[in-house]
């Protein structure tokens, strides 16, 4: 009896979307799952992203998304990952993609910026402590 691969992975939505913050090179980020109801070697299922990214690595066997690449808002707001997956029919494997879009969300890490240096003011003699007599701001650019 010949055993034919007649069913492909089946998998959850064909689109997945993750927030995440400027997580750290080695963070597990994301958890992508498929099954595939054929018996044996053909059922078990191999992931991968098509294209390759230099920023996140798969998991082949378990589907964990992981970062490999510092993440920074400012230079890249979201990445759109597409994951390939794979049955292991030797002779008519079959294979499926899902799009996952990981977006970056903006931390606080910009330090405060005085412009106009120096400052310089003059203060009159005798002039009661609580009087105010200079003052100073500072400011942070936000990238939106």
């Amino acid at each position: 009896m010949l055993h034919f691969n007649e069913r492909s992975w089946v998998a959850g939505p064909s689109h997945y979307e993750k927030n995440i913050q400027n997580t750290p090179v080695g963070t597990s980020v994301f958890q992508v799952n498929a099954t595939d109801p054929d018996q044996g070697v053909g059922g078990s299922v191999l992931f991968s992203f098509q294209p390759p990214t230099t920023f996140f690595a798969i998991d082949g066997a378990r589907g964990t998304v992981t970062v490999i690449r510092q993440l920074d808002y400012e230079t890249t707001t979201a990445y759109q990952l597409t994951v390939n997956a794979t049955d292991q029919d030797k002779t008519r494997p079959l294979s499926s993609l899902a799009n996952l879009a990981i977006l970056i969300t903006d931390v606080q890490d910009m330090n405060p910026i005085f412009t106009n240096l120096p400052y310089s003011t003059n203060l009159e003699e005798n002039v009661p402590v609580v009087r105010t007599n200079f003052s100073i701001s500072s400011f942070v650019t936000v990238h939106l």
